[in-house]
């Protein structure tokens, strides 16, 4: 797995992924107008400086001592896709919203505010391009309908080795465990979910967790999959009981659970196979809750490896494709003219919060 660390020290995750259906996003969830005083939607091509103005924003929270998250891009883990800033009880989002991970408008102009960067291209200059435009689009477009074939196929591996561990599952030994270790998070609350890793042109990608604290650390190993088990149903029980947590899903499925953290008691159990260098903590072996671990052959993991493969390299395929888009565009853009709007815009978003 090729570890990748995010540019920022701020609290980074993910809220969409490339996977087995397609692209999956909880976007419309997270920046649900509910839960905010105001959203910001950017829009613009590739290269046009959404992410720039993103990670703008983020540093100027950080500098008036706001309450951030950033959002990073699926695709590419060095960019934003989006924004969330606390302060006291107010709380705004902005967001990448071009596709695919846009969410329903439901207010414009009223709880909800678009910012359009097209303003800053030149769009005679782009449109002697279009056709090497159009080029690279289907380029891209290909690059991840093959991504989206071959998750797929991982996607049904997967679930052939989880229909072979499921009759040895011992559920009950497995909840005596699990309600012992929660016996002590006493704090109720809905679940917050997120992912932390991702397939992206840029591989494989688990971002580090940094956000609360974490006092115990514990490593869910054994076999793969008996391990992600024994993590969805730790998440069925801590639901059962309401406990406080963060649920951090595989972006294979969108389902299946990568790591989960209690609040209250500070805990975060995450699947061995995603531990980091320098990580220490106890280890949880999943094998112990199942009667019986039917072999994996080598020959079976070796396709598997192979097909991830393949997979990120049609996906490093569509970040190339979406490279040479961005170059278009970027030699199209008034990117002094945005720098100016971006300082402005950045203060009067930042200025909500007091």
């Amino acid at each position: 797995m090729e570890e990748k660390r995010a540019l920022s020290n701020t609290p980074r995750t993910f809220i969409s992924a490339n996977g087995k259906d397609g692209f999956f996003s909880l976007y419309d969830e997270v920046f649900d107008i509910k839960k905010f005083d105001k959203i910001y939607m950017i829009f613009g091509g590739p290269g046009t400086g959404k992410s720039t103005f993103l990670k703008a924003i983020s540093r100027k929270g950080t500098e008036m001592g706001v309450r951030v998250e950033e959002i990073a891009c699926s695709s590419d883990p060095y960019s934003l896709d989006g924004v969330i800033l606390e302060k006291g009880d107010r709380r705004i989002g902005i967001l990448d919203g071009t596709p695919p991970h846009a969410r329903v408008i439901t207010s414009p102009a009223v709880y909800e505010e678009l910012i359009d960067l097209g303003a800053f291209w030149d769009e005679r200059r782009l449109a002697t391009h279009k056709r090497e435009l159009f080029a690279l689009a289907e380029q891209k477009k290909r690059a991840y309908a093959c991504t989206y074939a071959l998750l797929s196929s991982l996607g049904a591996l997967r679930e052939e080795r989880r229909i072979r561990l499921s009759p040895h599952f011992d559920r009950e030994k497995a909840k005596r465990q699990i309600k012992h270790k929660l016996a002590a998070c006493k704090e109720k609350g809905e679940a917050k979910r997120r992912l932390l890793r991702s397939f992206s042109g840029a591989g494989e990608v688990v971002l580090p967790f940094s956000e609360g604290g974490v006092d115990n650390l514990l490593f869910v190993g054994g076999d793969k999959i008996s391990a992600e088990m024994y993590l969805s149903y730790f998440e069925e029980i801590a639901r059962e009981l309401s406990i406080k947590r963060t649920v951090f899903l595989s972006p294979l499925d969108g389902k299946s659970i990568d790591a989960i953290f209690l609040d209250d008691c500070k805990t975060l159990l995450i699947k061995e196979a995603l531990r980091q260098s320098g990580q220490t903590g106890r280890r949880i072996v999943a094998d112990r809750f199942f009667t019986a671990i039917p072999e994996e052959s080598k020959e079976r993991r070796e396709i598997y490896e192979g097909v991830k493969r393949a997979a990120l390299t049609a996906l490093a395929e569509a970040k190339e494709a979406h490279a040479a888009m961005e170059e278009y565009y970027m030699d199209g853009m008034n990117f002094d003219a945005l720098a100016e709007f971006r300082e402005k815009r950045t203060e009067e978003i930042i200025a909500n919060l007091f």
